[in-house]
């Protein structure tokens, strides 16, 4: 995930949050100025099976296609971010207040069509939204604690 994303600027903050409770300080609030905003998130391995069906689809098919890769649903920005600090079972809070990091707020709305994908390559996402939040805070090496640590080895 790339620095300066909303994802990862999430992960980094409680990478930070996990080692201020293993000192035995409070975790520092995770602010942004707003999170109203829908996205299209997908798994950038589902995006390596799309690149891949794509490669293994006839050429008459796809020449000159324009194929949109994604889940085909905006998903809040709010809800990605609960669920991160959710998943990690740390006390984190999340403000939005005008102190707030700023979120690149060009389109409040963005879900992408993929029906394309799916009758040109056969290819839809495989990855659900909690595997990929899960894998990443495992790259991130942000602790999984609590309950989520049990459902998430199961």
């Amino acid at each position: 995930t790339p620095r300066g994303s909303l994802l990862r600027q999430v992960a980094d903050h409680l990478v930070e949050a996990a080692l201020a409770q293993d000192r035995g300080e409070t975790p520092a609030a995770l602010r942004f100025r707003t999170l109203a905003v829908r996205r299209d998130f997908v798994d950038a391995r589902d995006v390596a099976d799309a690149v891949l069906a794509a490669a293994a689809a006839p050429l008459s098919s796809v020449n000159g296609q324009i194929v949109n890769i994604g889940r085909g649903e905006a998903v809040r920005m709010r809800h990605l971010v609960a669920r991160m600090v959710a998943l990690s079972g740390l006390p984190v809070e999340v403000v939005e207040d005008a102190d707030g990091r700023s979120l690149r707020e060009d389109a409040q709305w963005q879900r992408l069509d993929v029906s394309k994908a799916r009758r040109l390559l056969g290819w839809h996402p495989h990855r659900d939204l909690d595997r990929s939040l899960r894998d990443l805070l495992d790259t991130a090496c942000v602790p999984v604690r609590g309950e989520e640590r049990e459902e998430a080895q199961t």
